[in-house]
């Protein structure tokens, strides 16, 4: 997992990428799994946040789109972490 979150003073900070997303098209958010400096997390991301970018739409022979997205210094809310810890 390259997904990580790190704490920087009072903001935490979202970089990594997600690749294969379904339903992103169809979608205002996400919930991405990443690496705390405590162990394994998720936070749920918002599309247009700053430093989300939608890279590519892949479509595949079931007419269903997948995604590739990035997540580059994005400050993420303590009200959108959804598990943090070591358990996840």
């Amino acid at each position: 997992m390259g997904t990580r979150i790190e704490e920087e003073g009072s903001e935490l900070v979202l970089n990594g990428e997600k690749t294969w997303v379904s339903n992103v098209e169809h979608s205002s958010a996400a919930l991405v799994w990443t690496k705390f400096p405590e162990g394994l997390g998720s936070v749920v991301v918002e599309f247009d946040w700053d430093g989300v970018s939608v890279e590519q739409h892949y479509e595949n022979m079931a007419d269903h789109h997948q995604t590739h997205f990035v997540m580059e210094d994005v400050t993420v809310p303590e009200v959108n972490v959804v598990t943090r810890g070591p358990d996840g």
